[in-house]
């Protein structure tokens, strides 16, 4: 193994810093393959989710899905693993060039390198289409930033959103079969829709969209941080968390009916898990 490329890619980790870096874990299997890295002075700054949705997604993966893409792929903790786990054919795009290098000198320590291409580009509405098809796109938690780091010129107002948004889905369902979804509401500091309506919101957003909700994955227990599964009939059954900014203590204040139940830091925990189907694929 070579000890350059690991000095390399520790050397990115412990000193990248941008505005999404130290957002994700490395995976648990990486250490095993690459004990260097055990010592990488590298601390997250996001609430520790990442095993949770990864998970959650696993039990849903089917027979179908064999080429997956990643939108915003960060270090790479849902590539590594999809490849590791299930040998698909993945392709990840991540805007940032040094996390862009982390994917691809990982994937080449890890001899995965032939199952994964990571792609330092972004995708804006109009590279979609120029994207190849993919039985599963991955997208979380990139979506609520457009108007800010990526389409700046097509996102005037809030009140845009949700059509740009509408567009962006709809052209990913040009592309592939399933999603895997997540996004915020936050943009510029400003509500894109009130949080305690984020079921309602992003259910119309991605039938508009032409996908099909087949499971979301809800937090209810902020002790715990696992996701508990719901069909989309059961909509009406799902309790979410009303989130705000605390401006002295610069945690997120969660309320349930009114109620403080916790302060973290951040309202990654109060977005839904969303997993759709394009809605006129076919087995």
């Amino acid at each position: 193994m070579s000890k350059s490329l690991i000095f390399e890619l520790i050397k990115i980790l412990e000193n990248s810093k941008f505005r999404f870096s130290n957002y994700q874990d490395l995976p648990g299997f990486i250490f095993e393959k690459i004990p260097e890295l055990k010592k990488i002075k590298y601390k997250k700054n996001q609430l520790n989710l990442d095993n949770a949705r990864y998970s959650w997604l696993k039990g849903l993966v089917n027979s179908e899905i064999e080429r997956v893409s990643e939108i915003g792929s960060n270090i790479g903790f849902f590539s590594f693993n999809m490849t590791n786990d299930f040998g698909v054919n993945y392709e990840s795009y991540e805007v940032n060039k040094d996390y862009s290098e982390v994917n691809k000198k990982l994937s080449r320590l890890l001899k995965l390198n032939h199952l994964l291409k990571a792609y330092t580009i972004s995708m804006n509405l109009k590279s979609l289409l120029d994207m190849k098809e993919h039985d599963l796109h991955i997208n979380l938690n990139v979506l609520h930033h457009a108007g800010t780091a990526f389409d700046k010129d097509l996102i005037n107002s809030q009140s845009d959103w949700f059509e740009y948004s509408k567009n962006y889905l709809g052209n990913l369902s040009k592309k592939g079969k399933y999603l895997f979804f997540q996004t915020g509401n936050m943009m510029n500091g400003s509500s894109i829709f009130d949080s305690k309506e984020t079921i309602p919101f992003i259910r119309s957003l991605l039938m508009e969209s032409g996908w099909k909700i087949l499971k979301i994955g809800i937090i209810e227990d902020l002790n715990k941080l696992t996701y508990k599964s719901y069909d989309e009939s059961e909509i009406k059954k799902i309790k979410v968390f009303n989130c705000s900014r605390n401006k002295k203590t610069n945690l997120v204040d969660y309320f349930l009916d009114g109620v403080l139940v916790s302060s973290l830091l951040t309202g990654l925990a109060q977005r839904p898990l969303w997993f759709c189907k394009k809605k006129d694929a076919q087995r």
